[in-house]
């Protein structure tokens, strides 16, 4: 064991110790120092021990820190990250929009009858047609002469042909109309004949007188039976009033092929290429153009009915124009309670229209 240096804890001589179990005598003083355990070395005597130690760690350390930077310096850049492109997302349904409300239709068919054919309750080219004060409707057909009567359900109810004229031995019928009290009144071929709506019997004739009062054409009756209707001498178109018994209360020219009557007296003269109203005396009071009908109707609440062929047109007196109904018809009626009866080729179509 190599010697340990100590000093003398009396004299503090320096003292050279063997063996850490003997005690050892001070050359100096004589002394004698009792053996003590070795003790740790110090830090200061640790100090040239750990320093190298140190300096060799941190050396590495330093190297490794710096040959990763370079490292780093000099490795290539990491490729960029794929992305993978997912599929574009489906984008949420659209809710479904709430259907628009449907606006009421104008119209509605509640009762048809009719077809082709000459059996009583067929129609063999009608022409004419009109609504009796008991609901009843009254079909005339021009090439034959002949009325037929349905009551207010379409069910056929009787029929009639007339006789021919004494003139030109015809039955043509040119005007068809009722009145309040159920008579029918038919513009045949020069005359015309009155007859019970109910029992088709004749009640009386208002003779023509060729050629100046030849009945050739349309008719209406108002309210106090007066009887207003279209004669034809030679080309020239007359109206002629008459009143309930025959007489003719007034005449004057106009150019029309269809005529109605109110309640208050005002005329409708259906022309060619438009509609006229007058007054009782024959003043004009509007006139509508551009209208080409072939039969006409009005409720009392200021609408007027025009049949052109395609469509029934609703007009006010003024010639504003209210709604266009896809009625089919070449004739038209009205009964009391407003509904449209509209002659369409072998068969008639009743309608409720709601006006605007």
């Amino acid at each position: 064991m190599a010697p340990m240096m100590l000093r003398c804890p009396h004299c503090n001589a320096p003292l050279t110790r063997v063996d850490e179990k003997d005690p050892t005598e001070c050359p100096y003083c004589h002394a004698l120092i009792a053996p003590q355990p070795s003790a740790a070395p110090s830090v200061r005597n640790a100090a040239p021990v750990m320093m190298p130690l140190l300096m060799v760690v941190g050396g590495l350390v330093a190297a490794g820190m710096l040959a990763g930077f370079f490292m780093f310096r000099s490795a290539p850049p990491p490729p960029p990250p794929v992305v993978m492109n997912a599929p574009p997302a489906a984008p949420p349904p659209r809710p479904t929009p709430e259907p628009a409300p449907v606006a009421p239709s104008p119209f509605k068919e509640v009762l048809r009858f009719g077809e082709e054919g000459t059996n009583p309750g067929q129609l063999e080219s009608p022409s004419h047609l009109a609504v009796a004060s008991d609901g009843s409707i009254v079909i005339a057909e021009t090439g034959t002469g002949r009325l037929q009567r349905f009551g207010a359900d379409g069910v056929y109810q009787a029929g009639l042909v007339m006789p021919p004229d004494k003139l030109t031995k015809q039955n043509g019928i040119f005007g068809l109309a009722t009145d309040a009290t159920g008579k029918v009144y038919v513009n045949r071929v020069g005359d015309i004949l009155i007859y019970d709506a109910a029992t088709f019997a004749a009640v009386r004739t208002i003779a023509g007188d060729y050629p100046a009062r030849y009945y050739h054409g349309g008719l209406a009756v108002d309210g106090t039976g007066n009887v207003y209707s279209l004669t034809d001498r030679m080309g020239d178109v007359d109206l002629v009033v008459t009143s309930p018994v025959g007489k003719v209360v007034s005449r004057r020219r106009v150019s029309a092929t269809g005529v109605a009557v109110d309640g208050l007296g005002k005329v409708f003269l259906l022309h060619r290429d438009g509609l006229e109203v007058q007054d009782t005396k024959g003043a004009v009071l509007s006139k509508v153009g551009g209208v080409h009908g072939t039969s006409l109707a009005f409720d009392g609440k200021g609408h007027v009915y025009v049949a052109t062929g395609s469509t029934v047109e609703v007009l006010s007196p003024e010639g504003t124009k209210v709604i266009s109904l896809p009625v089919h018809a070449s004739k038209v009626a009205l009964d009391r309670a407003g509904r449209l009866y509209a002659l369409e080729r072998s068969s008639v179509g009743v309608y409720e229209v709601t006006i605007p």
